[in-house]
């Protein structure tokens, strides 16, 4: 599942006993390779445009503030760029 926004990843978060650690990963790609990757897909896999679009737009970056105990951020080819810990 994408959980592009806090309010949807707190009720995930809600659901996930405190002594579980919680880690978020976020991937940053941008827009258009993500278009370009999803030409790819078939069949239900296949993302209409408008819908990344739409993600991308509502998106928001992932905070340690959020409850999670590590933020790893991936870049579009799949490499880590940063973690961050809660401490």
């Amino acid at each position: 599942a994408t959980h592009l926004v806090p309010k949807s990843r707190a009720q995930v978060l809600r659901k996930i006993a405190d002594s579980t650690k919680k880690i978020a990963v976020s991937f940053e790609a941008p827009v258009q390779v993500a278009i370009e990757r999803n030409k790819y897909r078939v069949g239900r896999a296949l993302v209409p445009e408008s819908v990344i679009y739409n993600m991308a737009d509502n998106f928001t970056i992932p905070t340690l503030k959020e409850g999670f105990d590590e933020i790893w951020h991936i870049n579009a080819e799949g490499e880590i760029v940063e973690k961050e810990f809660w401490i």
